[in-house]
């Protein structure tokens, strides 16, 4: 009980963030690069909140997609934001990972035994390698995975988004009454990025070399880094009093 009224009033906290954002008043010890212009680069960020130390980085990039219709190449902006700490490391082998659904993986539970189910679940894979290399980062494919022992947690509350995990019991822990409250609050609140919609399609994955959060979208400005990193902090806190229950 001691542990869900902490994490409750750590939630009250980071929605009152939220909602004032107010530059000035920051509380997170933030040290970043001047701000650039929306312009092909990487923007690098470092702080700390409250034990959590964090780095982000929040990169633009500009990408061919392949000829358009009169024959010309098309370009289109891209953009990416990764936060990370290594304040809390699961063993080798073990991942947890929350996303927001792609529609190309089904939330529906996974089934085993048999050829057609073995197919589906090869194939969800594939899909969920794309989205995995995407945010996370290629290295990662390998360990997030149905495989034998991946097994997806349901939660009534968070059903755009899926979680999946190969330590099923630490993560039915962690995904309890604050932290489903956390996760549907954020992503129907308006934080005030600039790329809201994007920000709100965001992956978290607990793994051996520690926690990253990732969305589709650049920081545009240091209030937005301090939300963002808040959020994660939160998240890995949350994390941290799991394993440690």
């Amino acid at each position: 009980m001691p542990l869900l009224i902490f994490f409750l009033v750590a939630i009250a906290i980071i929605v009152i963030l939220v909602r004032l954002k107010k530059p000035k008043n920051l509380t997170t010890d933030l040290n970043s690069q001047p701000k650039a212009d929306q312009l092909a680069g990487s923007k690098d960020y470092s702080g700390t909140t409250g034990n959590i130390k964090w780095k982000l980085t929040s990169s633009v990039w500009y990408e061919d997609t392949g000829r358009s219709s009169s024959k010309a190449l098309s370009r289109s902006w891209n953009s990416k934001s990764v936060w990370q700490t290594d304040a809390i490391k699961l063993p080798v082998g073990k991942f947890v990972m929350l996303m927001s659904i792609p529609g190309e993986v089904k939330a529906s539970e996974i089934k085993r035994g048999g050829f057609v189910n073995k197919m589906v679940n090869m194939a969800a894979d594939a899909a969920l390698d794309v989205y995995v290399a995407s945010y996370f980062g290629k290295q990662y494919k390998s360990l997030v995975s149905i495989g034998e022992d991946g097994v997806k947690i349901q939660r009534d509350e968070l059903k755009d988004f899926m979680i999946l995990t190969n330590v099923g019991q630490l993560a039915e822990k962690y995904f309890d009454v604050g932290t489903v409250s956390t996760l549907a609050s954020w992503k129907k609140m308006d934080s005030g990025f600039l790329q809201e919609n994007k920000v709100d399609q965001f992956g978290l994955l607990f793994s051996p070399d520690g926690v990253i959060l990732s969305c589709m979208a650049n920081m545009d400005s240091e209030s937005e880094v301090k939300i963002f990193s808040d959020f994660g902090s939160v998240l890995a806190t949350k994390m941290i009093q799991t394993n440690e229950a």
